[in-house]
């Protein structure tokens, strides 16, 4: 399904809608349109949020229906994202100390499978994109 396009403001720029959220729930449109109606989601597309149309722009349990545009932060489990980041550079420090003290001490004529050795064993970087959210009924990636 294409994803739908919603007015920013009062700007003519449009923005790519990535999910849709009510409370704390972060949706796909699939499930937005299943869970809420292809009105009520069409309506908080249109940007016609009217604080009084409680069938429309509301959940059921009264919270305010609203988007993500794709590329906002709330599309990625930021936290995980910088405890991975954080775990890789303190591994890879003590990886690089490592391989720095066993080049050292290494007898002539090893340098070359010490250098392979390490580097088969080196940490790798976590990808960003591992870290993004997922819809919260389908598990679809956002």
């Amino acid at each position: 399904m294409a994803r739908p396009y919603a007015r920013r403001d009062d700007r003519v720029k449009y923005w790519e809608i990535a999910a849709f959220v009510g409370d704390a729930d972060i949706i796909c449109e699939d499930c937005a349109r299943a869970q809420w109606c292809d009105e009520a989601v069409d309506t908080v597309i249109d940007g016609e949020i009217n604080p009084d149309d409680e069938d429309y722009t509301h959940d059921h349990e009264g919270n305010a229906i609203g988007v993500v545009f794709s590329g906002s932060e709330a599309l990625t489990e930021i936290d995980a994202w910088n405890d991975a980041r954080s775990t890789w550079e303190r591994e890879h420090k003590a990886w690089d100390a490592d391989l720095e003290t066993a080049l050292e001490i290494a007898a002539p004529g090893t340098i070359r499978s010490i250098i392979d050795t390490f580097y088969d064993r080196e940490p790798q970087e976590p990808d960003y994109d591992d870290f993004r959210r997922h819809c919260g009924n389908c598990g679809a990636e956002l």
